[in-house]
């Protein structure tokens, strides 16, 4: 019976509490339209995450036109993202650290966050792209 519990246990500590919400627009456009993620829902709660994937067909400029919070963002396209406005609140949802990450499977585009970021968990950035990744906003 314990070990039972204790195998449960390790396999709920690994699920994240945010099934992954990808952007599905060819282009830019607001984060806060629903319409613009493959759930009908915009990311935003501790733990959420957000992939800004190969869907877009060019240069693309993300504004948040409100605080959001996210666990993990991730991107990955050939052409470049630039998420702006507002925060861009990291926060895990539970005790691991929040991630930022850059991926290159869709290419190596050049990503920036703009938007003021704010840390309520550790956050770990990741660069698995040959492209930029620039993060030039303030930070607290």
């Amino acid at each position: 019976m314990l070990r039972r519990l204790l195998v449960s246990l390790i396999l709920l500590a690994g699920t994240p509490l945010h099934a992954q919400v990808t952007w599905t627009q060819p282009g830019g456009g607001n984060w806060n339209v629903n319409s613009n993620w493959s759930s009908g829902t915009f990311p935003n709660a501790a733990g959420a995450a957000a992939v800004l994937g190969t869907n877009i067909t060019a240069n693309a400029a993300i504004p948040l036109f409100q605080d959001i919070t996210l666990g993990s963002l991730t991107f990955d396209d050939n052409n470049s993202y630039s998420v702006n406005n507002d925060n861009l609140i990291f926060n895990s949802g539970g005790p691991g650290a929040a991630t930022i990450l850059v991926t290159n499977s869709g290419g190596n585009g050049a990503h920036t966050i703009a938007s003021a970021l704010q840390l309520t968990s550790n956050l770990v950035v990741s660069q698995w792209s040959s492209g930029l990744f620039t993060m030039n906003a303030p930070k607290s």
